[in-house]
């Protein structure tokens, strides 16, 4: 009889496979089946005459044919080859695990089982969430410190750039800083001044990690008014009811004590509670400090302009405003303050710290030099001079020793045809003072040049453009640094050079775009090939798996769903009447073609008539 043959009904209730339950269900009531073996199968009975004819593992589904008088040798030999019986399962030495428990520090010792699915649902989740290629399963992915550094190593090989490398920015994690490492170690002979000033931490991450760290004290504060947000907005009736209570108290803000008690669940919902008017005044003015953060940021990952300049100046206002908010009179400003200050000097207290190339950055703007550094320090350090002197000596040792450096590669790059021509142009013609025959004027010219030997001083390029008056530096106004540069450049040789380089070096990994939202972004070349419908499945997975903790509210998304799908309807319309005109234009190209026809052979006809006459 067949498996799906609609006469054999299944006498026991199906339980979900696996169940353990399934093993322990007692036969029917005049059931004269005592093995315990027909516990672990479902049967299958003639409607009519109620006997067995089929039993199904309640493990693997597997049908066997069953009948009470043939005994159960069957049932037994299955249960012992069934892959999926729980005795059958996990035979072989079962590994430790190891932890600590979360309650406490108590060591716990484990069985630990590998989990095929859960490893491929979790390998799943890195390629959607990372965007990574499907590819990445095909290889070995590690995120090591020097594996990272080798993949880089890697690229520069190939794409040729060794000659070519002065700084390399990546973001504050640690196997970041092992990368770097790998890199100058294996590149050493190839940097400026073997790697000193190669690596360069991310600016746009450092203000985020400072960000974090100072709304860590307020996060109450800032996690009522939006929970409080969310429940108006999760129901047209809610909102409804909100604007109601607004008109009555005849306000035109956001005051939800009211609403409170015109809705008697919005205080019991809200887990950190109603949003108070201390938490309005709070937001109001962390919106004004974080605005600072947020100006910074997409100043510094700007990437289609010159950013290295900016550095400096951005972390002095940083540091100006956090200065200010340690000494406000609003307790939680005061608290935000001191938070992020202290993280403000862990990455930028000691400018040990600090890349000194954002340093040399100012000293090759025209508007600011190594004067305005001076100044910005006095400022700093108001009751240590004697510091400010240290690092303003330092950083110009640190100029001196970049200029030499490209001093040097210039001078190597000059042709010996070239200073052979510049020697053969000086006029030998020239009267030579100090050749004269008279040995007492001689000795007079020779005892001039020894006294004032200590008073002649060769000045480099370096030397004259630091004493040069400053580019008057005009508020609000653009100035393009490297057309200054560029115009520049026949006069300071050297200097243009190494602008050239340290102005070109990205102070940020992140892209203004995406620095606060992920909004705006582009395929890259790696999803670019994929169709639309696997692009659409990883977008929307990717953004399923990121918000996984969020209640959204799907009434709150009905307009724009209609919305959409009005506009997608109007599409379908057009593109169906796109082509009906094609089919239109064919049709006309055809007539025509046929009419053209047709008047050739009418005026062929013709002239045959013409002929005949």
């Amino acid at each position: 009889m067949s498996n799906t043959d609609n006469s054999s009904v299944p006498m026991d209730d199906e339980s979900e496979v696996g169940n353990e339950n399934a093993t322990t269900k007692s036969t029917k009531v005049g059931d004269k089946r005592k093995s315990e073996y027909w516990h672990h199968f479902w049967d299958f009975r003639d409607p009519v005459t109620k006997k067995i004819i089929q039993v199904k593992c309640k493990y693997c589904e597997k049908m066997l044919t069953g009948n009470t008088n043939n005994g159960t040798s069957s049932l037994k030999k299955h249960l012992g080859a069934c892959s999926k019986y729980p005795p059958n399962v996990d035979k072989k030495q079962k590994l430790i695990s190891v932890y600590k428990s979360p309650e406490s520090d108590a060591t716990i010792v484990s069985n630990w089982k590998f989990d095929e699915t859960a490893c491929r649902l979790g390998l799943a989740r890195m390629v959607i969430v990372d965007e990574q290629p499907f590819s990445i399963v095909e290889r070995e992915d590690s995120h090591k410190g020097k594996e990272i550094g080798k993949v880089v190593e890697a690229c520069i090989l190939k794409w040729e750039i060794e000659d070519r490398l002065f700084s390399l920015t990546v973001d504050n994690a640690s196997s970041n800083d092992v990368a770097v490492g790998y890199l100058k170690t294996h590149f050493h002979d190839k940097l400026v001044l073997e790697g000193s000033f190669f690596h360069m931490r991310c600016a746009c991450h450092v203000l985020n990690l400072i960000v974090k760290d100072g709304l860590s004290s307020v996060k109450s504060s800032i996690a009522r008014i939006p929970a409080a947000v969310r429940y108006v907005r999760s129901s047209p009736s809610r909102a409804k009811l909100f604007a109601h209570s607004s008109m009555l108290v005849k306000v035109s803000c956001k005051d939800f004590n009211r609403f409170a008690e015109d809705d008697p669940d919005f205080s019991r919902e809200l887990k950190d509670g109603v949003p108070t008017k201390e938490d309005w005044v709070n937001a109001k003015v962390l919106s004004l400090c974080l605005k600072l953060f947020y100006e910074s940021t997409k100043k510094m990952s700007g990437s289609l302009c010159v950013t290295t300049n900016l550095y400096f100046h951005e972390v002095l206002e940083v540091l100006s405003c956090l200065i200010e908010w340690e000494n406000s009179t609003n307790m939680d400003i005061r608290i935000m303050g001191r938070q992020m200050r202290e993280k403000f000097d862990k990455y930028y207290g000691d400018l040990g710290k600090t890349n000194i190339m954002m340093l040399v950055a100012v000293v090759l703007d025209p508007r600011y030099k190594l004067r305005f550094l001076k100044y910005s320090f006095k400022k700093l350090y108001p009751n240590d001079f004697a510091k400010v002197d240290v690092i303003c000596d330092n950083l110009y040792d640190n100029v001196q020793k970049l200029f030499n450096h490209y001093d040097a590669i210039i001078a190597s790059s000059s042709s010996k045809n070239d200073r052979n021509i510049n020697v053969a142009n000086v006029d030998n013609g020239s009267e030579n003072l100090s050749s004269s025959n008279s040995e007492q004027m001689k000795k007079f010219y020779d005892d001039f040049d020894e006294e004032e030997s200590d008073f002649i001083v060769e000045k480099s390029e370096l030397d004259y453009y630091l004493e040069e008056a400053r580019e008057r530096r005009v508020e609000g106004e653009m100035f393009d640094i490297l057309g200054w540069w560029k115009e520049k450049s026949d006069k300071y040789k050297v200097l243009s050079t190494l602008a050239k380089d340290i102005l070109a070096i990205p102070i940020s990994t992140v892209s203004s775009e995406s620095a606060f939202s992920t909004s705006g972004r582009i395929l890259d070349h790696i999803r670019s090939s994929l169709g639309p419908n696997m692009v659409e499945a990883l977008v929307c997975t990717q953004d399923w798996l990121r918000a996984s903790n969020v209640c959204i509210d799907i009434e709150r998304f009905l307009e724009d769903v209609e919305k959409y799908e009005e506009v997608t309807l109007a599409s379908h319309k057009l593109m169906n009447l796109l082509e009906i005109i094609d089919v239109t234009k064919g049709i006309c190209a055809s007539l025509l073609a046929a009419a053209s026809l047709l008047c050739c052979l009418l005026y062929a006809v013709f002239l045959r008539c013409l002929d005949g006459c």
